[in-house]
């Protein structure tokens, strides 16, 4: 297998003629060969950082198609998950074909699954199509399209339309779980989801996300931990077995266990439960539908008092205190709810008036009633056991619609520990950005992954840095805090902006700042000439969008925060300076990050030693590397901050950062700029 590997990367190989511009590199063979050692081992733990053109990707792809075992690959984005299905897997078959003379059209190779709220369910959008309602008025202007694309699609994948991320009514179209009726449903041979899963269960190769995995971890350890039958646990999960996983973008996966190994009650989620509950009982007729609307109304007024008790920092996240009040209207909402539960289990399974099969109503209702059972005990575990749980910490944050309250585990590393990493099955985590310093200790603890049985492999990237990109922090900046600080910011941006004529990325550590910037910044890009975007005013791939088309001589300026700090992937001239406002610490007040820190001290731990530094080290590395795609990139990468240079653990992000050539006067970037940046985007030599 290992000269399988040698073969496909060799600078005559199957490669050259599927990948522009290909060449070998050292750093792609020797991770592949570890990927593969590690896929076929027992119980393998191996952590490569690979820096961003190794081509880490291919890698791992060729390495787990010839393990010959099922192999579950999961990245943190939607966006990277279809590159690898659409155009890296199918790039790897065909290598593979064309030595070992394996089909590059086998279908059974590799699938994509995605979560349920990806697929469109098909008995959601008749009872839409039948009674059309939105969330709001503008999101009306879309449903000619969807009614489209539905009776088109083949995948019934959201990822076919062009909905922005924010379209709230796409949730009473999905096929989430607590609205699926299962095998009841008259369109269950048909179904999006179903299929899908079941081209998994053939496949090879299963391309999917973290949030899924987390998804699946989770459901197989809720129903061990419940005691469940061994047949009956065979059904409770996502994703289908798997001999074998590779984790991309690894450096994710912990604040995605968080989210599912966590619990959240949900005013908007709890919304459209009653929304599903009125539609149901107006198909019943006289009495039953009275019951059911007078149940109904009762637990929709008990729960919103609940919801409105709960007391907000204004737009922050607050560690949740309950007040006496909440905790009366706590009490009433859950006899709310048991009573609703009750009124519906009286129902008859009978039919809709006018004609509705017997058998699907009795599924809807049986369906129904578990999704109010559910949203009771969520409410006991978050805003009662969660509460007195050390283990757990409740915070309370605003919601588009309503409030949001979520009991999120202080630390991952134990449910992960129990989970992904309790089997023999190997596990290979990835990313460009995973060591501190050279080191991948506190990546691994993290995820409960002890040290010394874990192999670390760090790649750098094969980018010229020194002569492809500048560091530049002004030697004279203010720190963050110092008053002067946000002047000294516009006017170096204006500077930077003069300089490079545009392609700027701006990246701020909160809403906050991006407002204040961005009110400053727009007018100097106006007198500039330039395009400027801000985030919140369209789709975030519009926007990158607007910023790959702006790749003339003069570019877009583009203002963002911590979403845009990952999965940015803009190449040439359209990005040449990444601009970063400052250091970008966890906010030290925030509710979990603060009881992080307790836990950590009281495991006689240094909480900003062990955890603050290195996860933002690793976020700026994040953002760093938004600049640099491709070998013929070039420009600058700003940091605003005079913490980098002034205070002493200035050296842990510097020792992180790619070794980018260090500039801080302006003189100095100006002339970096003239002999090697713009050359380079010119197409010159440098």
């Amino acid at each position: 297998m290992h000269q399988t590997v040698d073969a496909v990367f060799a600078a005559e190989g199957p490669l050259r003629s599927r990948v522009p511009g290909y060449r070998p590199r050292v750093s792609q063979i020797e991770m592949a060969h570890a990927v593969l050692d590690a896929l076929v081992s027992k119980g393998g733990r191996l952590v490569v950082e690979a820096g961003t053109g190794t081509g880490k990707s291919l890698a791992y792809l060729v390495a787990a198609l010839l393990s010959e075992r099922r192999v579950v690959v999961t990245t943190a984005t939607k966006a990277l998950q279809d590159q690898l299905f659409f155009k890296d897997v199918p790039v790897a078959l065909a290598a593979l074909a064309e030595l070992v003379g394996r089909r590059a059209d086998d279908a059974d190779a590799a699938v994509v699954l995605k979560g349920r709220q990806s697929y469109l369910c098909l008995l959601r959008f008749d009872r839409m199509r039948a009674q059309p309602t939105f969330a709001f008025a503008a999101e009306a202007r879309a449903w000619p399209s969807i009614e489209r694309w539905a009776g088109a699609t083949g995948t019934g994948d959201r990822a076919e339309l062009d909905l922005p991320d924010s379209y709230t009514t796409w949730a009473d179209l999905d096929a989430r779980r607590e609205s699926c009726v299962g095998t009841r449903c008259p369109h269950y041979a048909r179904c999006f989801l179903t299929l899908a899963r079941r081209r998994a269960e053939g496949a090879r190769l299963v391309i999917t996300n973290h949030h899924l995995l987390c998804a699946d971890l989770h459901l197989r350890h809720q129903t061990r931990r419940e005691g469940e039958a061994e047949a009956s646990a065979t059904f409770a999960r996502v994703l289908p077995d798997a001999d074998a996983y590779v984790l991309d973008e690894a450096h994710a996966l912990p604040d995605v266990a968080s989210d599912h190994f966590g619990v959240a009650a949900s005013s908007s989620e709890l919304g459209r439960v009653l929304t599903d509950l009125r539609r149901f009982a107006d198909g019943l007729g006289g009495d039953q539908r009275a019951l059911a609307l007078d149940a109904t109304l009762a637990a929709e007024e008990a729960c919103a008092a609940l919801f409105t008790a709960i007391t907000l920092d204004g737009s922050a996240r607050t560690r949740l205190q309950l007040s006496p009040t909440a905790a009366k209207q706590r009490e009433r909402s859950a006899t709310a709810l048991a009573e609703l539960a009750q009124a519906l289990q009286a129902l008859p399974e009978q039919p809709r008036v006018g004609d509705v099969d017997t058998e699907l109503r009795g599924a809807e209702r049986d369906a129904l009633i578990a999704r109010v059972v559910e949203a009771r005990e969520v409410q006991r575990f978050v805003l009662e056991r969660a509460l007195d749980d050390r283990r757990f910490v409740v915070v309370a944050e605003p919601e588009r619609r309503g409030v949001l309250v979520t009991a999120a585990p202080v630390d991952v590393a134990g449910a992960l520990a129990g989970t992904l990493f309790a089997g023999a099955a190997p596990v290979v985590m990835t990313s460009a950005t995973l060591a501190v310093s050279g080191s991948a200790d506190a990546f691994l603890r993290k995820v409960g992954v002890p040290v010394e049985q874990a192999t670390a492999r760090v790649w750098g990237s094969p980018f010229d840095f020194a002569h492809r990109g500048a560091l530049y922090c002004p030697k004279d900046m203010p720190e963050a805090k110092d008053p002067r600080s946000f002047a000294r910011f516009v006017d170096e941006a204006r500077f930077l902006l003069e300089l490079s004529k545009g392609g700027a990325l701006f990246l701020f550590t909160s809403h906050g700042a991006l407002e204040a910037a961005a009110e400053a910044l727009r007018p100097i890009a106006v007198q500039l000439g330039l395009p400027f975007l801000q985030q919140g005013e369209g789709a975030k791939h519009k926007l990158l969008d607007e910023l790959r088309q702006a790749d003339g001589v003069s570019g877009a300026v583009l203002c963002a925060t911590r979403s845009f700090w990952q999965g940015v992937d803009v190449r040439g001239r359209a990005l040449r300076l990444v601009v970063v406002d400052r250091l970008p610490f966890d906010v030290p007040t925030d509710p979990l990050v603060r009881a992080r820190a307790e836990l950590c001290k009281a495991q006689g731990g240094d909480p900003f030693r062990d955890q603050t530094l290195p996860d933002a080290a690793l976020a700026l590395k994040q953002g760093a590397g938004r600049l640099l795609r491709d070998v013929d990139d070039a420009g600058v990468v700003a940091v605003l901050d005079g913490r980098l240079r002034t205070r002493p653990y200035g050296r842990a992000f510097l020792d992180t950062l790619p070794p980018l050539t260090r500039i801080g006067a302006r003189p100095a970037l100006a002339d970096f700029w003239r002999r090697f940046v713009e050359p380079t985007l010119s197409g010159g030599a440098t």
